[in-house]
């Protein structure tokens, strides 16, 4: 089955609406406070996954997938009787630094700024 955004891909098969479901406006004014407030707290779980999504879908979006990541939560924890353990936010990955670094050595040079001239009078 082809899945696309309607919206950004022209004719498709399966269509996903942005917008949160109707049910409960009550649930989804409290799980959005939450997740607001869970984002804003620094070196949690939930504040690095809106930081991650954030630059691709906007900051509304990210808070948006950060209450259904945590009403998923809460639903496993009522359901299984569990007790939640915060771990906080994942180291960083190699890559990910590695690629960073790369686009930035690249912006310096497009700027005409020697990257390794600048790392070592900031070191000095």
């Amino acid at each position: 089955m082809d899945r696309c955004l309607s919206g950004q891909s022209g004719v498709s098969r399966v269509s996903y609406s942005t917008r949160s479901a109707k049910d409960n406006r009550y649930l989804r004014r409290i799980l959005c406070q939450i997740a607001w407030a869970a984002v804003h707290s620094k070196g949690t779980f939930f504040a690095q996954q809106f930081n991650r999504l954030k630059p691709k879908i906007e900051a509304k979006g990210a808070v948006w997938a950060v209450a259904h990541r945590i009403a998923t939560v809460i639903w496993i924890l009522l359901t299984r009787e569990v007790e939640y353990i915060e771990k906080g936010s994942a180291p960083p990955n190699q890559r990910t630094l590695m690629r960073k670094l790369r686009k930035l050595t690249r912006d310096f040079a497009l700027l005409g700024i020697d990257f390794n001239k600048a790392v070592s009078l900031a070191s000095a």
